[in-house]
């Protein structure tokens, strides 16, 4: 037979459906505990010019502080007796290989960040 047809192309999610979206892992990552961090340590950055409104805390606008990032992620491990983080990246190629590098530089005998990633552009 035939190869079964290609899926239909993404639709764009309207903004009410990104602020729904959100809702959902806000309250996925606010029940960890009273601080609001655990086992989830979850950062988004968005660096659109029209970000939709209402976003959670775990939202961040403009362009991540990588090395502030690992130090703090470093620090709270070590700290919390954890010796191995998973690092997840889904962002653009530059950004990817700048955590895809820290993972390497902040990984030694104590703590091991593991990488995975996935690009988009």
């Amino acid at each position: 037979g035939l190869p079964p047809p290609p899926p239909p192309p993404p639709r764009r999610l309207l903004k009410q459906e990104k602020v729904e979206d959100c809702r959902v892992l806000h309250h996925a990552y606010s029940g960890n505990n009273e601080t609001g961090l655990g086992p989830l340590d979850m950062q988004v950055y968005l660096t659109s010019k029209d970000p939709p409104p209402g976003m959670p805390s775990f939202v961040h606008y403009g362009r991540p502080d990588v090395k502030g990032i690992f130090e703090k992620l470093r620090e709270d491990a070590l700290a919390a007796g954890e010796r191995r983080v998973a690092v997840c990246a889904c962002a653009p190629m530059r950004l990817v290989n700048m955590c895809r590098k820290a993972c390497a530089k902040y990984s030694d005998e104590q703590v091991a960040f593991d990488f995975h990633c996935e690009v988009f552009e």
